[in-house]
């Protein structure tokens, strides 16, 4: 019977759907990057001031949230379990779900006092993943139990060792660097020298260990990236609205003298500093985000750098506002990417 002729009249049908879609590939247990900031916000700052937005229009948006603390409730009434944010997915282990939790912004997490965001698309536009990888050596014992445990179904260390003790080869060499190890202990001891088995072996026999060097995987990484922009003013709106967007920018990077205390009790504790406001960029084309350029979890700001002589000089119009500005945005991504997170059709990270 084909998926689509299936009928969801219970929960029994819709448990077979959802599982057969699973063992298909189909479905996306991971986050869905956000949806954005698009014309409909009249409210937002941009620039250009006056961008008109078609169908076709490539741009950048930004929207900001209160930091969610990722084991508490975080300020006031943020929990990060807003109902308008983004349900988690329910093929998502509890872990996931929990993980996530942080990343999942309501209406209710919106930073009180901070616009939104429409900027043109920015300057040398990249996307980079990163995991970390490290070679890691193995003597041949270790070796010879490790190809052991990962190719017979062992249930006890005697199993093992019994499987070990058939690995002539690498019992022939483990005797012989036990046999030097006990050499260097000895010469060591008698000189106060610091050989290694390394050097008493190559001395003696012109042998070495064999390190068994393997690439190893340890960890994926955050990422981190930069955003350029470029804004010449045309008009004297136009600079205020400059000045708005590059002051968003540094705000939302600095902690707030004062924070919450005794459960929420005591709001402005000057003993306490408030965490920086995250980040939601959205790679945009026209009303929906950009399928083509990967997107971004939420963010925070790690940098914010403006030059105000961009060509090399100062010029300003009347009034002592530049006549173009450059900003640049460092932001580092608050969570990892899983695979099941990256779709090969569609909007994705």
């Amino acid at each position: 019977m084909a998926l689509g002729t299936w009928k969801v009249d219970n929960k029994e049908n819709k448990k077979l759907q959802d599982e057969h879609k699973l063992k298909q590939g189909v479905v996306n247990i991971g986050m869905k990057p956000a949806d954005g900031v698009n014309t409909a916000d009249k409210g937002s700052l941009r620039w250009p001031k006056e961008l008109p937005i078609t169908d076709d229009t490539d741009y950048v948006s930004f929207q900001f949230y209160n930091y969610l603390p990722p084991f508490g409730r975080g300020e006031g009434e943020q929990t990060g379990e807003d109902k308008d944010a983004e349900p988690a997915p329910r093929n998502a282990s509890s872990l996931y779900k929990g993980y996530t939790r942080s990343s999942r912004f309501g209406t209710g997490d919106k930073a009180k006092g901070y616009q939104n965001i429409i900027l043109f698309m920015p300057e040398d536009l990249g996307s980079e993943m990163t995991g970390q990888w490290g070679a890691a050596g193995w003597g041949l014992a270790a070796k010879a139990l490790m190809e052991t445990a990962g190719t017979k179904n062992l249930e006890g260390i005697n199993t093992a060792i019994g499987a070990l003790g058939g690995a002539g080869e690498a019992m022939v060499g483990g005797v012989k660097i036990s046999a030097y190890d006990l050499i260097k202990k000895g010469i060591n001891g008698l000189t106060g020298g610091n050989a290694n088995l390394n050097q008493v072996m190559g001395g003696i026999s012109g042998t070495i260990v064999n390190p068994n060097v393997e690439m190893m995987y340890e960890s994926p990484d955050l990422r981190t990236f930069s955003l350029n922009f470029k804004m010449v003013p045309r008009s004297a709106d136009e600079a205020v609205e400059i000045k708005k967007i590059c002051t968003t920018f540094r705000r939302a990077m600095l902690p707030r003298y004062g924070g919450q205390a005794l459960a929420g009790t005591v709001k402005n504790n000057g003993g306490l500093l408030t965490i920086p406001k995250m980040v939601q960029p959205t790679f945009m084309t026209g009303g929906s985000p950009n399928e083509y350029i990967p997107q971004y979890k939420p963010c925070v700001i790690s940098g914010v750098t403006i030059n105000y002589t961009p060509d090399g000089a100062w010029a300003a119009y009347e009034g002592g506002s530049p006549v173009a500005t450059n900003l640049s945005i460092s932001f580092k991504e608050t969570k990892l990417i899983f695979e099941q997170e990256v779709n090969m059709e569609g909007v994705t990270f």
